[in-house]
């Protein structure tokens, strides 16, 4: 079964009639037992990166991404998923936590879509 993490942000119906349109089981779902059980996990997104980073982290979503990716298991973000899931795997992969490690992200995200402002490079 394919878990289809629901953290609030994302078009999940459609990607979850995609895989039944190919005769793939795929749940959509915010429990993670479900995604613990999986055989693969899809991390969907859509919109801005700090608003999404902060859905994921409240509904403990991010955790059970980072038990799927730990396990070893095939997990996959698309578009905005995968910016997330690149910004958990460097947490985990350092001694700074999630929030500390994803901050100069999120930070450039806000910089960068505001009006007239430029990406710091720092």
């Amino acid at each position: 079964m394919v878990a289809i993490i629901d953290y609030g942000v994302g078009n999940l119906f459609s990607l979850r009639s995609s895989f039944a349109a190919i005769g793939e089981q795929a749940e959509v779902t915010g429990d993670a037992a479900r995604i613990a059980q999986a055989d693969r996990v899809i991390l969907p997104g859509v919109g801005a990166f700090a608003d999404a980073y902060d859905k994921l982290c409240e509904s403990g979503m991010d955790e059970a991404v980072r038990r799927a990716v730990k396990s070893g298991k095939p997990v996959m973000g698309i578009c905005l998923g995968m910016q997330l899931l690149f910004c958990l795997k460097k947490a985990m992969s350092t001694a700074s936590t999630p929030a500390s490690a994803c901050w100069r992200a999120r930070s450039w995200a806000w910089r960068a879509g505001s009006p007239g402002a430029s990406p710091s490079r720092t």
